[in-house]
């Protein structure tokens, strides 16, 4: 089983958030997602959102807030959420992180038209909940 964690920075209004563009020859290339990655045998999955935001995006954020977590038949994906200024996050837009892909601050009302992983409206959705609902929900997820 591999666990992996995937996390979303919101505005203050959740009306914008920020998102990677995948780079990597895997099934996100060219996708837009959230921020993440696997979880290290040695670490928690806190701390692998923590690192995972700082590989990504030069941040150092440690108020995340847990909201889902998805089961699949080979992997575990434990999901956050937090919120910053993102004005003062600008120098984020599209920028390229070598090795990851290219990072923009997207307004929600424009996700459907993005080219996007197929479970990235309703994870964002769930997200932007601000009640403190903890989700499960059994995927799978397509690769094609």
């Amino acid at each position: 089983m591999i666990n992996y964690v995937l996390g979303f920075i919101f505005d203050e209004e959740y009306k914008n958030v920020v998102l990677t563009r995948k780079g990597k020859e895997t099934w996100q290339k060219d996708l837009h997602n959230g921020i993440g990655g696997k979880v290290e045998d040695d670490e928690e999955p806190i701390d692998a959102i923590v690192r995972e935001c700082i590989e990504e995006t030069n941040l150092y954020i440690n108020s995340w807030r847990q909201y889902c977590v998805m089961y699949g038949p080979e992997f575990t994906c434990i999901c956050y959420s937090t919120t910053a200024d993102l004005n003062e996050l600008s120098y984020l837009n599209d920028k390229e992180i070598p090795g990851e892909g290219i990072l923009s601050i997207v307004p929600v009302k424009d996700l459907y038209h993005l080219p996007r992983t197929s479970n990235l409206i309703w994870l964002i959705e769930l997200a932007a909940d601000k009640s403190d609902t903890r989700y499960s929900v059994n995927a799978t997820i397509d690769q094609a």
